[in-house]
């Protein structure tokens, strides 16, 4: 290294300052975000998956809106469950749902997700 040069090294970890070095080209601003790899990586990115959302969704219904009903002057918790194709349709055919016993459920709020479409990165449908 030129002595010409020397005073733009680190002191305390005797490394060329960054922000300057020696070269033909001019010095460009390091990003060391670019310089990790993230393919060995043993903490995993976070993702949202179906499930998450239909998650979401029920336990906002069970603990935020909490729906209740009166009856014979008790309030009754509604339960709120998940169904599958299965189970939606038997709802549908009979108009009502039992238990595993044969007991008939009622009240119940049923979710139940149609179709998952991945959504458009189209300007304009949402605000920024």
């Amino acid at each position: 290294m030129s002595r010409l040069n020397r005073k733009d090294i680190d002191r305390k970890t005797n490394k060329p300052n960054p922000n300057r070095t020696e070269g033909l080209t001019p010095d460009q601003v390091l990003n060391r975000a670019n310089q990790i790899r993230r393919d060995d990586d043993v903490v995993r990115t976070p993702k949202r998956t179906v499930y998450d959302v239909d998650y979401a969704i029920k336990w906002y219904i069970d603990n935020e809106i909490q729906p209740q009903i009166t009856h014979q002057k008790q309030i009754i918790s509604v339960p709120v469950i998940y169904a599958n194709g299965e189970k939606w349709d038997n709802v549908r055919r009979l108009g009502f749902l039992r238990d595993e016993k044969g007991m008939l459920q009622s009240p119940l709020i049923m979710i139940k997700r149609n179709s998952v479409v991945e959504r458009d990165n189209v300007k304009g449908l949402l605000p920024l």
